[in-house]
């Protein structure tokens, strides 16, 4: 309800500094997620423990965030969702490699 009411405020008064400061900080915080995973796997040559539908169904939603990126013009969206796209398939060859 918070949040949906402060998505409604950004919204209606496009505070577009409030806005790029998000998109900003979603970047910083979303893109780098699975890179623990992904040292994990190299580091231990091990997959066993990562499903290869989550990678799939992973890769396809953060493929289609990227393009939405792109169409809409917001870096932020597609800098952080190519970062997270290149660190998925990091973990789909780590997964072929070592499972």
């Amino acid at each position: 309800m918070i949040l949906a009411s402060f998505s409604n405020l950004l919204l209606r008064y496009k505070n577009k500094k409030m806005v790029d400061f998000l998109g900003t900080f979603a970047l910083l915080t979303l893109s780098p997620l699975l890179l623990p995973q992904v040292y994990k796997i190299f580091y231990t040559k091990s997959a066993k423990d990562i499903s290869i539908i989550y990678l799939i169904c992973h890769y396809v939603t953060a493929l289609s965030w990227y393009y939405y990126g792109i169409a809409i013009s917001r870096p932020s969206i597609f800098i952080a969702n190519l970062i997270v796209f290149v660190s998925i398939n990091f973990l789909i060859i780590g997964k072929i490699l070592y499972n």
